[in-house]
């Protein structure tokens, strides 16, 4: 083999043979032969060489890998003495970082706990809820009924099983006082469909569903468990006395167990019955499982075509009526995706923000380095190493901020589940775990080459002779830092109108929301849900007598003006609504396809007196509708001019098919109540007379003199003397239907409002940066100017002006981002357009306000230079 000359492998093989052949020489051997035979000695050098090489090569990398890491120790120990010497820099960096990073990391906890974190079943992907639904009716998920529900598990084969569930209310008998406890009346498939294991005894299968029956097992959730029985294993096979029949334990649910709610203490049987088949009657919730290989998409065409069949062959219960699948997790966050992804969006654009203004700060920090960094360069010092230098030191700022960041999420963690009103799903999942930690770590990473580069690599750019030729230190960068600086301050301001624009539209749509008129007057009233036990009281007789004692006996309460009962109020999530055919008098000979449907509520007489729902005409219920008079029903003015345009519907007559289609009197027409919250409109409704039309769930209100919070108690008191084994489900005063109902608008307007207002500080403080680097580099300007005879005044305006325009642009720039994106937060929306002209406007002067406040005091600053002063500096 010939070895090269240049390689160092090559000369040190060379260097072994040569010294070889010459001892051989030396022996007496011709020189020819000496280098054969040292050859031939040497062996194959080949080998030898490859061998070498890779040796040589390895020792080369290891040498190159530890001057890395002793160059980027060296980096860390310079940046954290360059830190410690600007003790004023670094603290306003890392605080303005914590800020960011925490609030990020606090919105990232909500955003995992909620949309990322598993759902705690079997093959949760592959669980899906089965939802009727009628575009006419404006009603997209709704529950179904006991026939349809076994009409989809007799004609589907995309679902290997259908569970059924319900919410109810149990009565717990304990022997010192009678408690309402909220529970789950489930399918024996239940449990089986979506793989949940107990952690104590066993779950309820199919062997406990008796039809028409409760049963007489039941499962108590983890708790009901600690509270009642302290977490002993005892608590297996000991009875509970609900509802007035006893009922063996015979399992505990795991802790973190929340389907269908946290909420939920008990999980009793069904007891599904179809003997009297009533598709109108849609009181079930569904949660199916998948075979394996279908899809949802398959699943909604099956369950489609059997709720349009089914539509067809029974027009006066499901006319118009279809129905769809959707996953599971679909199910449970759908409705908040889009709500905590903006939040999520719009707490990275305050992110973004902070890292412009730590950009802007490591700019000016880099200005004043300059002859440092060109005496470096001077000595030795790669423009490649100065920069690392320069990043090094913005990643341990920004790790710095991490840090603190983390305990600024702990905050902020805590102070959004406090500020949480109910809004939103899987709040038990929302927590710093160690994820979220990871995030915010790598978000500091990120962050930190996200805002050191630029500033490093300006830095990393200076040439040596421009610097050191420079006056006094000032920056050679000069004309280039200002453009980027002012850049840098445009787009932070952009960013920061957009903010303040979702948070104003926010706000707006709040505003517009309590002022709409719910169509009632909800101060002053107190309410009790009760869900009689119809174990207790069986017949229609034993319903109507329990109600007419419990109001005669709260209407005697002292401070109760008026009280009256319902099966459901407006606005309330426990609500028990129905939608029904109807048909009136002309519509005798109308096709059944063509049937209208509305809402159809039992209330007593003082039900609209008490809520003040205004009469428009006719008459109320009174004490005269009872069981054996004539039917009568009001209705709202909705289906008073839908179904009556243009004549007085008083005295005329409809069928429902409530009560087997018998004839009503339309005695009444009162003014429409938006039930399904103030941004729905109101929709058809029609009220029975509870006396004519038992029912066994209703809530109780009463008008109170003063406080309704002061009547809730002796509300309650009213419901246990009536009946002490009878409790109320809950009491409460009826102004918090309507809180609830805008509790989602005032949480995300106040997240958005608390973001926009740091971002605008954040934004204020870099015009403030700018200007006052503007004012340091054109000193020696300004000084001529006052020398020339320039009046304070002109200064001023000089320097607030370059502000303002800087601001000018942010704000326009700001408004075109805007015009792209608020569309994003049109579905949150109430009473006002995503582009609205005075939410824009409002925003802008907002910011501009903030901006010219920022320019004073440079502005002063400058105007305050001596000008001889000015003009002796270097």
């Amino acid at each position: 083999m010939k070895l090269g000359r240049r390689n160092p492998v090559d000369e040190e093989l060379r260097f072994h043979l040569d010294r070889l052949t010459e001892m051989l020489e030396a022996e007496g051997m011709e020189p020819s032969q000496a280098r054969a035979e040292a050859t031939r000695r040497f062996g194959d050098l080949g080998k030898y060489r490859t061998a070498c090489a890779a040796q040589w090569r390895s020792e080369r990398q290891r040498a190159d890998r530890e001057g890395i890491v002793a160059q980027i120790r060296q980096d860390i120990r310079y940046g954290l003495r360059a830190l410690v010497r600007a003790p004023g820099f670094a603290a306003v960096t890392v605080l303005t970082l914590a800020l960011g990073i925490g609030a990020n990391t606090a919105i990232f906890s909500v955003v995992h706990g909620v949309l990322f974190r598993p759902l705690g079943l079997a093959d949760a992907d592959r669980l899906v809820v089965v939802l009727e639904s009628s575009p006419a009716l404006g009603v997209e998920s709704s529950v179904t009924s006991v026939p349809m529900l076994e009409d989809w598990r007799e004609g589907t084969e995309s679902l290997a099983s259908l569970a059924a569930w319900q919410w109810w209310s149990f009565t717990l008998e304990d022997p010192v006082e009678a408690v309402e406890l909220q529970g789950v009346r489930v399918s024996g498939n239940y449990f089986p469909t979506l793989g949940v294991v107990p952690q104590l005894g066993r779950l309820l299968d199919e062997t406990d569903e008796i039809p028409g029956s409760r049963g007489t097992a039941v499962v108590i959730s983890d708790r009901f468990w600690q509270g009642r029985y302290g977490g002993s294993p005892d608590a297996l096979g000991s009875v509970l006395r609900l509802d007035g029949a006893a009922v063996e334990v015979v399992g505990v649910m795991p802790p973190n167990h929340v389907a269908p709610s946290p909420e939920a203490d008990l999980w009793m049987p069904v007891g599904l019955s179809v003997v009297h088949p009533n598709y109108g009657r849609r009181t079930l919730q569904t949660v199916a499982r998948l075979i394996p290989g279908a899809t949802v998409e398959s699943a909604t065409r099956e369950v489609r075509a059997i709720a349009e069949r089914v539509a067809a062959e029974n027009p006066e219960m499901s006319q118009g009526w279809s129905a769809h699948a959707v996953p599971l997790r679909e199910r449970v966050v759908g409705e908040v995706r889009a709500s905590i992804l903006i939040a999520f969006a719009s707490v990275g654009l305050l992110l973004l923000i902070a890292c412009v203004n730590i950009a802007n700060l490591l700019l000016a920090r880099a200005a004043t380095r300059e002859r440092e960094i060109a005496i470096r360069t001077a000595l030795g010092a790669g423009r490649k190493r100065i920069a690392r230098q320069l990043l090094t030191e913005s990643v341990l700022l920004a790790l710095l901020g991490g840090l603190a960041g983390i305990a600024v999420a702990f905050v902020a963690h805590g102070a959004i589940l406090a500020l949480e009103p109910g809004v939103l799903p899987r709040t038990e999942e929302i927590r710093l775990d160690v994820w979220v930690l990871a995030f915010a770590i790598l978000l500091s990473l990120l962050t930190g080459v996200v805002f050191g580069l630029a500033p490093s690599l300006q830095a990393a750019s200076v040439r040596l002779t421009s610097v050191l030729k420079q006056a006094g230190g000032r920056s050679s960068a000069g004309a280039r830092h200002r453009r980027l600086r002012r850049a840098l301050v445009v787009g932070q301001l952009a960013l920061t109108l957009v903010l303040l624009c979702g948070a104003g539209l926010l706000a707006r749509t709040f505003i517009e929301l309590r002022n709409v008129d719910p169509g009632f007057q909800p101060d002053g009233v107190a309410a009790a849900r009760i869900f009689l036990d119809t174990r207790r009281y069986r017949s229609s007789g034993e319903e109507n007598l329990y109600y007419a004692n419990l109001l005669e006996r709260v209407r005697r309460i002292p401070g109760v003006a008026s009280a009256g009962a319902s099966s459901s109020l407006p606005m309330d999530p426990v609500a028990v609504n129905f939608d029904l055919p109807f048909r009136t008098e002309t519509a005798a000979g109308v096709e059944a396809e063509e049937i209208p449907q509305a809402d159809f509520r039992i209330v007593t007489p003082g039900y609209f007196e008490t809520l003040r729902v205004p009469l428009l005409r006719g008459r109320l219920f009174d004490a005269g509708d009872r069981p054996e008079t004539p039917k009568v029903i009001l209705i709202n003015r909705t289906m008073a001019e839908r179904h009556w345009p243009g004549v007085d519907p008083v005295g005329r007559r409809l069928q429902t098919v409530f009560g087997g289609w018998e004839w009503y009197q339309i005695v009444g027409v009162v003014d429409d109540t938006r039930y399904y919250g103030l941004d729905a409109e109101p929709r058809p409704e029609m009220y029975v007379a509870e006396a004519q039309s038992a029912f066994a769930s209703m809530t109780v209100v009463a008008r109170a003199t003063g406080s309704a919070s002061a009547l809730v108690p002796a509300l309650r008191s009213a419901v246990r003397e009536v009946d002490p084994l009878q409790p109320e489900q809950s009491a409460f005063a009826v102004t918090e239907l309507i809180s609830a109902s805008i509790a989602a608008v005032r949480f995300y307007a106040t997240l958005l409002g608390v973001f926009a207002l740091v971002a605008m500080a954040l934004a204020a403080a870099g015009v403030y940066g700018v200007l006052s680097y503007l004012v340091s580099q054109r000193t020696q300007e300004i000084g001529v100017r006052l020398a020339l005879g320039s009046g304070r005044g002109e200064v001023v305006g000089l320097v607030v002006g370059s502000g303002m325009l800087v601001a000018a642009g942010g704000i326009g720039l700001g408004l075109l981002v805007a015009a792209g994106t608020m569309r994003f937060l049109s579905g949150m929306l109430f009473g006002v357009e995503a582009l609205d002209p005075l939410t824009l406007g409002a925003v802008s002067a907002v910011l501009a306000l903030s901006a010219l406040v920022a320019c004073l005091a440079p502005a002063w600053r400058a105007s305050r230079l001596d000008p001889v002063a000015a003009l002796r500096e270097d």
